[in-house]
């Protein structure tokens, strides 16, 4: 744990069989921000690709991702909402990327998921301000790895890197909300 305005948490091995779910979930349909927003009714911005919320679209997963976080045994309060997504950046996106935290719509806690294989040159860096002279961590990117921190932390990508689903840098990334 890193002792700051905010717990940061390291997981090795989240998914016990990301052998199997990593196929089915790169079958997933991605949409760029534009798309997204058009099909979705909605107004987010972000670099590169990302998937609807898979709550929504894929049930099972929810309860995989619900019963993964049971077994882990995370500090999570009793009843919580979960807004899940799959995100794809390439070295294409990396100039797109910024420095944010994730606190918006009653969310309080985020957790990313790292599915790609294991690049040591990526990973996600956190901030103690808005500001990037200011690196308090850098979280390698290691496959099926994930790190779950408060969502007002500032943080970004470390490194987008790649050209397309296969060699790029795919998450999963879980929004946490109160009930």
């Amino acid at each position: 744990m890193i002792k700051n305005n905010f717990p940061l948490i390291v997981i090795d091995n989240f998914f016990s069989n990301i052998d199997y779910l990593l196929p089915y979930l790169k079958k997933i349909p991605l949409y760029n921000q534009s798309e997204f927003n058009e099909k979705f009714k909605d107004h987010q911005t972000w670099p590169g690709y990302r998937s609807e919320d898979l709550t929504v679209s894929e049930r099972p997963l929810t309860m995989l991702i619900k019963k993964t976080i049971e077994d882990l045994k995370l500090p999570m309060p009793k009843q919580y909402g979960i807004r899940a997504f799959l995100h794809l950046r390439l070295s294409s996106h990396e100039s797109e990327d910024w420095i944010h935290k994730d606190n918006e719509d009653n969310c309080f806690k985020t957790c990313i998921v790292y599915l790609s294989e294991t690049n040591f040159n990526s990973g996600t860096n956190f901030y103690l301000h808005k500001n990037k002279d200011t690196l308090f961590a850098d979280i390698k990117f290691i496959n099926n790895y994930a790190c779950m921190f408060n969502a007002g932390a500032f943080h970004r990508s470390g490194l987008n890197f790649g050209s397309n689903i296969d060699n790029g840098r795919l998450t999963l990334n879980l929004f946490f909300y109160d009930l």
